[in-house]
């Protein structure tokens, strides 16, 4: 059997088939290409679900451990109300933990661990409030004193809003 192509002269048969073979060829290439994408879409959204299971889990711990020591320093604070002698004791046993030596609370709950350590806020500088002694201790720590001393000046003086501070402390770094 011939087939008649478009310049009048017969076409075999068998070259119909070669195309039916490259078409053949190109799904196959266009399903493994699809097949990839919804296997790399999957593998992603399971590392998604896993990602936040664990943030969860994370939440769920700290808050834990933050309940858990609270409640155990709120007892043991209530408990030791009425003799003066053991409640300092207690805080006196608390302040290797606030210096960070050890964790005041550890524990392991289904999917995790926490430990709980207690931070002393009132050791921190509040910056906005410090005032220029404060701040000079602070510089005097990565700089020399003079040096440390004019920069708290000046940014006392930019907080408080004070010009003629400003320019008399700029005068005097120079």
């Amino acid at each position: 059997m011939t087939r008649h192509s478009a310049t009048g002269h017969a076409a075999p048969m068998h070259a119909r088939r070669g195309v039916a073979l490259v078409v053949v060829l190109w799904t196959v290439a266009l399903l493994a290409t699809v097949t990839a994408v919804a296997s790399n879409a999957a593998r992603t959204s399971a590392a998604i679900t896993a990602n936040m299971r664990a943030q969860i889990t994370a939440r769920a711990m700290a808050e834990s451990g933050i309940v858990a020591a609270s409640a155990w320093i709120d007892d043991s604070l209530r408990a030791l109300a009425g003799d003066a002698a053991r409640r300092d004791a207690f805080l006196s046993r608390l302040e290797p933990v606030v210096t960070g030596a050890r964790p005041l609370l550890q524990d392991t709950l289904t999917g995790g661990v926490f430990a709980v350590t207690v931070v002393d806020v009132s050791a921190r500088l509040d910056v906005n409030n410090a005032g220029a002694d404060g701040l000079t201790r602070l510089f005097a720590t990565v700089t020399s004193p003079p040096t440390a001393r004019a920069m708290a000046e000046r940014i006392d003086a930019l907080v408080r809003g004070d010009q003629s501070a400003i320019e008399d402390a700029a005068r005097r770094s120079r």
